[in-house]
């Protein structure tokens, strides 16, 4: 009868440690698109980039709505390179306010993830349901870890190529 007692408690000090084992290193990968700094200037230099201005970020930020029928609200103006668009659903699943900060920004150019916490900040106060930030340039490797657990979805120049191509 002892035997069977040390035998279950080994068998679950040994399972205890093979499923630390496993959540500990079975986390998933960063997101692909995180690349160092240097790695985005040096594809920049070797890719010619179409210029991607307000029009362009707009039409997208418009084509992103349109896909999930929300519809726009207002605009507001941050400075000269940057503009929020402001819009709603009332849909019963993905309802509520949205704003998409929309940022023009060089094509090898990397937002500081300063500006990413800023975003995420204001979203929270304002209360919004979700936060898309769009820009023609790119984001610090920080920023898509500085979001993860936020509202907030990071949309650099790729995506925004993408959606326009889609369209």
């Amino acid at each position: 009868m002892p035997y069977n007692i040390f035998y279950v408690a080994l068998f679950a000090v040994v399972l205890g440690i093979v499923i630390a084992l496993l959540t500990r290193f079975g986390r998933p990968a960063p997101p692909p698109e995180v690349l160092p700094e240097s790695a985005y200037r040096e594809r920049a230099q070797h890719m010619p980039e179409a210029e991607l201005g307000e029009p362009e970020l707009r039409r997208a930020a418009q084509l992103l709505l349109e896909r999930y029928d929300i519809r726009m609200q207002g605009e507001d103006r941050n400075s000269e390179r940057e503009f929020y668009l402001l819009a709603a659903s009332e849909d019963p699943i993905i309802g509520g306010r949205y704003v998409v900060n929309c940022r023009v920004a060089g094509a090898d150019e990397v937002l500081p993830p300063e500006r990413i916490l800023e975003f995420r900040d204001f979203v929270r106060a304002q209360g919004f349901t979700r936060g898309v930030f769009i820009t023609s340039g790119y984001f610090a490797k920080e920023s898509r870890f500085l979001v993860e657990d936020a509202a907030v979805s990071l949309l650099s120049r790729g995506d925004v190529k993408r959606i326009l191509e889609d369209a």
